[in-house]
């Protein structure tokens, strides 16, 4: 019966993963066509895309072995809405508020189903935290470079994720979004991809805090 469920979850997360792009793609026409603008050419390599095939079954698999059916759903709709929000950023500098919208209100069933309505005590916690994390954050890096340097769509999108990881998670994703961060600078500067100057995208990073947040509890210590 477990074979059943993981390789289930498998051939979902394959297929999700191949679908990623394209959704990505119609998001992005769709934000577009709200600002009426016209939708950039969409390009991505095929290696960016057999990435992502790999990490959504990576992901969709973790999921379905580690946690509980229920949370293991909503685990895998997080995990399409980070890589899907990660490449529409990332193409366009965009992350868009129907995705903040969903992690919010998906995050607050997926605490109370996780850890009881109490838990929702420590999101609101989770949730100052991060308001004082990410602006004492943009004060500092405003003092030495002139620019905020974090958007008002990661605030927001880190505020929604503060809800849905609650306490004790909030510190598994600050500390997961900052090694993924730190990683990506190391090696971005090393390959001469980033220089010390460069801006990048942050959906990612914070997507990757966002889920190992979630996966860290269910974990084997």
């Amino acid at each position: 019966m477990e074979l059943i469920k993981i390789g289930t979850f498998l051939c979902v997360g394959l297929a999700i993963g191949f679908m990623i792009p394209d959704l990505a793609k119609k998001m992005i026409r769709y934000k577009c066509i709200k600002r009426h603008q016209d939708a950039p050419a969409f390009y991505m390599p095929k290696w960016h895309k057999h990435i992502i095939v790999l990490l959504s079954a990576s992901l969709f698999v973790l999921a379905g072995r580690q946690m509980p059916l229920m949370e293991a759903v909503l685990m895998d709709i997080f995990i399409v809405i980070a890589l899907t929000a990660a490449v529409v950023d990332n193409q366009v500098r965009i992350i868009p508020n129907e995705m903040v919208l969903s992690v919010m209100v998906l995050g607050v069933i997926y605490r109370i189903i996780a850890s009881g309505a109490h838990s929702l005590l420590g999101s609101l916690g989770a949730l100052a935290f991060v308001i004082a994390v990410f602006g004492g954050t943009a004060v500092i890096t405003k003092i030495f470079t002139k620019s905020t340097g974090v958007g008002a769509g990661d605030l927001k999108l880190a505020m929604a994720i503060a809800i849905t990881a609650g306490y004790p998670g909030v510190y598994y994703f600050l500390g997961g979004m900052a090694v993924a961060i730190g990683g990506y600078c190391l090696a971005g500067l090393q390959i001469g991809l980033l220089t010390p100057k460069s801006t990048f995208p942050m959906c990612g990073h914070i997507m990757a805090g966002f889920l190992i947040a979630l996966f860290v509890p269910y974990m084997p210590l």
